[in-house]
């Protein structure tokens, strides 16, 4: 049946009519309908009430008469004790004014019904005229609160600096505690202002619009009250901080210090904290430096919430300068290179000695914190300087207490630097070829003594330097110095020795003799004169391992054509040396030889005599050569040969260049080899070649001549009749 809306409580006639097959059967009719609508304000949801249903009726909700799509919808359910059925229909907004919206009905198996116009009311503002509410008004830094009270839980509640401003200060949403009947809010807003004031505040109840906004008015922020505080200075000299130190104050009190009444840049602050046992809390403030001299501080209280406090004056005294009595002090005057030492004692832990080079200078020379020693009553301070004086002279030592000026100079005298004696100490030189460094050897040291040798007596600059070390079993120290050459003739040299702390010594003069020269023991040399393409080779027997072999084409070159170095070789008794020589010459000569041992000079050149190159000698050549015609290689074959014989192919014999070479190579499990050499063309009649063989490291054989026939031709083709 299809249900028509009216708000006309009567029943007409129910009539049935049939459709055909793509039409509803429905039933026109009145019924009896009750439909309540609540505008909310934005934030709540509309809702639209619609009774005296059937359990299962749909609703459905539409802005106009004619929309096409509904803006809310839901479905009847029964209700405990109801004989008839509710809908309930959540709307986003109906609008903010009164007006109308359209409401259908469809029942089950039937068509939506018409839609009937329900009329609703504008939003309503909430009604709080006047509210309960209290400003703190703190000062910078604190955030200020707006409490207010008396309100319905979920009120939500705003704060505006102004009457017309857009955006709020704060908000909050009312909360009721456990047992109360009325809800409060607080609002914290960073500062509304130092002066006094006028805030704003509005109410929001759920589903209505914002109320009115009421004014609330706040006093002006508060100054710190400092009445009781006592404060004390303790003006410390440079590098100590001075103390500003404040009490009778409350926990979490700010003190700030300055230097003037007029100043706004900050000397130091600090926090009040309470001391265990104490009532009242109390702030120590570290300033970097008040000043040297007596002079007045400025104070301020700051307290939570509140404004920094007046200016109060704290006068101070001037910083006092350390006094000096009961100290002892002694210098150890080294020389350059290791720093001089100055030893304060009857000193304090903690106490800065300063030694200065003269009784007004500005720096310190050197400067060290006093150290507690174990045993003793009084502390030590050990100050390292650079280098005080090369001769003697006076040092001047100042010390500060902590928290305390530098006291008055004290004087101490020091001695002069003391030079490193060479009576006890012995010298012997070693005088090695060139490639070899020579070495002096100082022996009758203390470990660590640095010995220098200088060339000369006036040299500026030592041509060697070692650090003597101790040697097993020995009661004195030795340094070997390495020079790279003292000369290759007989001469003299000078050593000095330095001794920690003492200045170098006198030079000491020493003798060293002439570099020795190699001399040569009875040598076996062999050479092999190979063909070009093989180097020759000389071998040197009877050496001694490192033995460095040169090789020179005659007896006044300058340059060798060949080195080596001897070895050890395995199974024999004696290192050798073999010197490859890329050439000596075709024909027998004379090569010379040196032997150059370490330490020693190179040898006196020794004549090594070498034959002639040898000409490989062919007794019997196997040899083929097949002619092909022009456009195929011809192929020239060699064979019995040794594998790595050279095999050259000439068209005359009078030819230098050959036409064609190969190297013979052997087959897998051949004893001979074999050379294949492609010729680009012998001739195209018969003729003959000339070939040469060379066997590794000698000449080419003489041209041994082998005939070839000429180039075949191709039989003509025999015609044969069917």
């Amino acid at each position: 049946m299809k249900r028509v809306l009216s708000n006309v409580l009567s029943i007409l006639v129910c009539t049935t009519i049939t459709f055909s097959v793509k039409e509803m059967a429905f039933a026109a009719g009145i019924i009896d309908l009750k439909a309540a609508p609540v505008n909310n304000a934005v934030g709540t949801s509309d809702t639209l009430t619609v009774t005296n249903l059937s359990a299962g009726d749909v609703v459905k909700v539409y802005s106009s008469y004619n929309a096409a799509k509904p803006i809310g919808t839901a479905v009847a359910k029964a209700v405990k004790g109801e004989s008839k059925a509710t809908a309930i229909v959540s709307v986003p907004q109906f609008g903010a004014s009164a007006g109308a919206i359209y409401v259908s009905v469809t029942e089950k198996g039937l068509l939506e019904s018409n839609r009937i116009a329900v009329p609703y009311a504008a939003e309503k503002q909430t009604q709080v005229t006047s509210v309960n509410a209290s400003i703190v008004n703190n000062a910078a830094g604190t955030p200020d609160t707006v409490g207010i009270y008396d309100l319905v839980a979920g009120d939500i509640v705003k704060v505006y600096s102004s009457n017309t401003s857009d955006k709020p200060l704060g908000t909050a949403t009312a909360k009721a505690g456990k047992g109360e009947t009325s809800a409060s809010a607080s609002i914290s807003i960073p500062q509304l202002g130092a002066s006094a004031g006028t805030a704003y505040i509005t109410v929001t109840r759920k589903g209505l619009l914002e109320g009115i906004r009421i004014p609330v008015t706040y006093v002006a922020e508060k100054k710190t009250p400092v009445s009781a505080l006592s404060a004390s200075i303790v003006n410390n000299a440079v590098g100590t901080p001075d103390e500003v130190t404040v009490t009778n104050l409350s926990a979490g009190d700010t003190v700030t210090v300055y230097l003037s009444n007029t100043d706004t840049k900050v000397a130091g602050t600090a926090v009040a904290k309470v001391a265990k046992g104490e009532t009242f809390a109390t702030a120590t403030v570290n300033v970097p430096q008040l000043g040297a001299s007596a002079g007045t501080a400025y104070i301020t209280v700051t307290q939570k919430g509140l404004l920094e406090s007046v200016k109060i004056p704290v006068t101070y005294s001037e910083e006092k300068k350390t006094i000096v009595s009961g100290l002892t002090a002694s210098i150890i005057n080294n020389a350059l290179g290791t720093p001089d030492t100055v030893t304060i004692n009857g000193l304090s832990a903690g106490d800065i000695a300063n030694v200065y080079l003269s009784s007004t200078a500005e720096k310190a020379v050197g400067s060290a914190v006093a150290k507690a020693v174990k045993g003793e009553s009084s502390a030590v301070a050990v100050v390292s300087v650079p280098q005080l004086s090369e001769y003697s002279g006076t040092a001047y030592i100042g010390i500060t207490k902590k928290g305390l000026l530098e006291s008055d100079r004290i004087a101490v005298n020091y001695t002069a630097e003391k030079q490193t004696s060479t009576d006890s100490i012995g010298i012997s030189a070693t005088n090695n070829a060139a490639g070899t460094p020579d070495t002096v050897t100082v022996t009758g040291l203390i470990v660590g003594d640095t010995v220098k040798v200088y060339s000369t007596s006036t040299a500026e600059k030592p041509i060697g330097t070692a650090i003597a070390k101790a040697v097993k079993g020995e009661s004195s120290a030795v340094a070997v110095v390495s020079i790279p050459q003292l000369g290759a003739s007989a001469g003299a040299a000078f050593v000095t020795v330095t001794t920690k702390g003492l200045k170098e010594s006198t030079r000491r003069l020493f003798a060293f003799g002439a570099e020795g020269q190699t001399q040569i023991s009875p040598l076996i040399a062999d050479a092999i004169n190979n063909a070009v393409g093989t180097p020759d080779v000389i071998t040197v027997k009877n050496l001694i391992a490192g033995d460095i072999v040169k090789v020179y084409s005659s007896l006044s070159a300058t340059n060798p054509i060949g080195t080596a170095t001897a070895k050890a070789v395995k199974g024999t008794s004696s290192p050798e040396a073999v010197i490859n020589i890329p050439q000596l010459g075709s024909t027998s000569g004379v090569a010379y030889i040196t032997v150059t041992r370490k330490g020693l000079l190179e040898s006196i050149r020794m004549p090594v005599g070498y034959n002639a190159e040898e000409k490989t000698t062919v007794t019997m050549l196997w040899a083929s050569i097949v002619n092909n015609a022009a456009g195929t290689p011809d192929i020239v074959t060699v064979f019995a040969l040794t594998p790595g014989d050279v095999v050259n192919v000439y068209l005359k014999d009078t030819d230098v260049k050959p036409i064609a070479t190969a190297i013979a190579k052997a087959g897998k499990g051949e004893s001979t080899a074999t050379a294949t050499i492609n010729v680009p063309q012998v001739g195209a009649s018969a003729g003959v070649v000339y070939i040469t063989v060379a066997n590794k490291g000698l000449l080419e054989s003489d041209k041994i001549p082998v005939t070839f026939i000429g180039e075949r031709i191709t039989e003509a083709p025999v015609l044969i009749n069917q």
